[in-house]
């Protein structure tokens, strides 16, 4: 039953794959059933280990041997797509997943076959292969990462400081990481390396720290305690399906540890379905665990099935409001602010719909709506984005304390960004506050793009004319 539900999702999400390829997708951008190409690389990852195992099973099995052969060679076709999606998916947590996943059943079926013990020299080579395999995929883009292990560093500081929580919280984890980020780099003036490798606080990606982030210690223990007593299951366990199972879980740990497979509703059915297999194999008696299993498939098949529905729904939602955005570019009426208000009901919890209805109604002036949307959805989101539209309303408002005090919020969360300090500097330039206006100019000149643009290069030759101002 197992390898049935595998051999369906795998088959389902190929064919949507063959069909996004044929109506013109670059391979770089096909994502299966899922909401993003990332998103369809981690699922893959995971049936990659349960997949490779499949196939091995067939080709060593003797009858029928035709049978075999034929689901084998289809199996092994699987495999090779996989791999081509996951390796132009340039998703290094993926990479590593599919890899690792295949090495633990690679491991089982050489020790079956071979019947040999392992060894001192062979424990070692177990650990320092990992460690290998991490160095070269740290090397490949190691700004990304080193941005990651930034923002793991600084919400540990901020969790070990006392601001650990036993319940769940009302921030969420990317409200949590920017708010963190921009008391860690308000404090002193942290070296440029850190500056540029700071990440936008949307962008970070642990599912452990999010557990304890947003749901408390207690939460985060459970899932610990959870993920121990599942390895422990398949240790302990002499069914054969522990072999495709423990390749899966290992993907699933490391994904869950790198990426973000909880946050998408078809990784995360996946990744449920991996781990109730896994939970089943305690179980001593077969038909029991036929049953339960049953059970649990119908009932995560019926949810999963209902969250896609609401997924395809909000998704719909969001093109609505991306496509009022772009008529709000050229003007904005009240009309198109009573549609904002229309899919209110469906978006509110969207970080994206809130900056574009807070960007429209400052654009009408309404000053009151649009900072109490934006107070309202502080909790949603770090991006700095939130910071600047209020600002903007402040000093359209004349409230420059207030407006100087965002801005700066606003930069502390990227420090690598440079248009909240441009906005400062303009505020104080229209004030003649240009003695101000120089020292964030001068600032503004000397850092480094991360990624060279030409509104980078814009906002800096601006700065530089003010500083030649006399």
């Amino acid at each position: 039953m197992f390898y049935s539900i595998l051999l369906v999702f795998v088959t389902t999400e190929l064919i949507v794959t063959a069909g996004q390829l044929i109506s013109g997708y670059n391979l770089s951008y096909v994502k299966g059933t899922t909401t993003g190409f990332v998103e369809f690389s981690l699922c893959l990852a995971m049936c990659m280990p349960a997949l490779l195992h499949l196939t091995v099973k067939l080709f060593a099995r003797k009858k029928p041997r035709w049978f075999s052969r034929t689901v084998g060679g289809v199996t092994l076709l699987y495999l090779i797509c996989i791999a081509a999606i996951i390796i132009a998916s340039r998703s290094r947590a993926s990479w590593v997943a599919a890899i690792m996943g295949g090495m633990v059943v690679g491991f089982f079926h050489l020790s079956s076959r071979l019947n040999f013990h392992l060894r001192v020299w062979h424990k070692i080579a177990l650990l320092l292969l990992p460690a290998l395999l991490a160095g070269a995929f740290y090397s490949i883009k190691k700004d990304s990462a080193d941005g990651r292990m930034l923002i793991w560093k600084i919400t540990v500081q901020e969790l070990t400081s006392g601001n650990i929580t036993l319940l769940p919280r009302e921030d969420n984890f990317s409200a949590f990481i920017g708010q963190a980020q921009e008391e860690y780099f308000s404090a002193k003036e942290r070296p440029w390396q850190e500056q540029k490798i700071a990440g936008s606080p949307d962008d970070a990606y642990n599912e452990y720290l999010q557990i304890l982030v947003e749901d408390g210690l207690v939460a985060f223990m459970a899932v610990l305690l959870l993920l121990l007593l599942l390895a422990n299951t398949l240790r302990k366990s002499r069914e054969e399906t522990k072999v495709p199972l423990a390749g899966s879980f290992v993907a699933i740990v490391i994904l869950t540890f790198f990426s973000y497979p909880l946050r998408c509703t078809t990784s995360l059915t996946l990744a449920v379905v991996f781990l109730i297999t896994c939970g089943a194999l305690a179980l001593r008696q077969e038909k029991t665990r036929i049953v339960s299993l049953c059970f649990a498939y119908i009932g995560v098949i019926c949810w999963f099935a209902y969250q896609l529905r609401e997924d395809r729904r909000l998704e719909r939602a969001l093109d609505q409001s991306r496509h009022i955005e772009i008529l709000c570019n050229s003007k904005v009426t009240d009309n198109l602010l009573r549609c904002y208000y229309n899919l209110f009901p469906f978006l509110n919890d969207k970080p994206e719909y809130i900056i574009a209805y807070s960007k429209a109604l400052l654009d009408q002036k309404k000053y009151k709506r649009c900072i109490k949307m934006l107070h309202q959805a502080k909790h949603l989101s770090g991006d700095p984005v939130f910071p600047i539209v209020e600002g903007k309303c402040m000093e359209q408002q004349k409230l420059y304390a207030d407006a100087e005090r965002l801005y700066l919020k606003a930069y502390y969360r990227v420090p690598h960004r440079i248009y909240p300090l441009y906005l400062l500097m303009s505020m104080y330039r229209d004030q003649g506050r240009i003695g101000k206006a120089k020292v964030v100019a001068a600032k503004i000149s000397r850092i480094r793009p991360k990624i060279p643009s030409a509104e980078f290069s814009a906002m800096q030759d601006s700065a530089r004319v003010l500083m030649s101002l006399r």
